[in-house]
């Protein structure tokens, strides 16, 4: 159970099923609770994002992204992963899973947060 990903039923917090990943540290949910996207920050699977199915219980995708994720948030429109790492902020597409830097900086930023609105207000 050291790194599985456990689905609790809300109600009384019954374990209703545990998806067994190698690692993980993070986790985003969708807005609607389908789908968790779950990053790795060290092990085997550093550098990889898993894309579970919460319906279905099934991992049906990794994306690979050969860098540490600190923190992570989903875009409003849940396109992009926005991801704050120790040089810089970088985002992932999450249909192509390409890798976009945004910014980079000399210290490790502390969080990151998206305007729900995308707007610069």
């Amino acid at each position: 159970m050291g790194n599985d990903l456990l689905i609790l039923r809300s109600s009384d917090l019954i374990l209703e099923k545990q998806i067994p990943l190698s690692t993980g540290n993070g986790l985003i949910l969708n807005h609607d609770g389908s789908t968790a996207y779950v990053y790795a920050n060290y092990g085997l699977d550093q550098g990889l994002v898993y894309v579970v199915n919460l319906e279905s219980y099934e991992i049906t995708r990794k994306i690979e992204i050969s860098s540490r994720i600190n923190y992570a948030v989903l875009s409003p429109d849940e396109k992009i992963i926005y991801c704050a790492q120790d040089s810089g902020i970088f985002s992932i597409d999450i249909v192509d899973g390409k890798i976009a830097y945004l910014l980079r900086f000399v210290v490790f930023p502390q969080t990151i947060a998206v305007n729900p609105i995308n707007s610069r207000a």
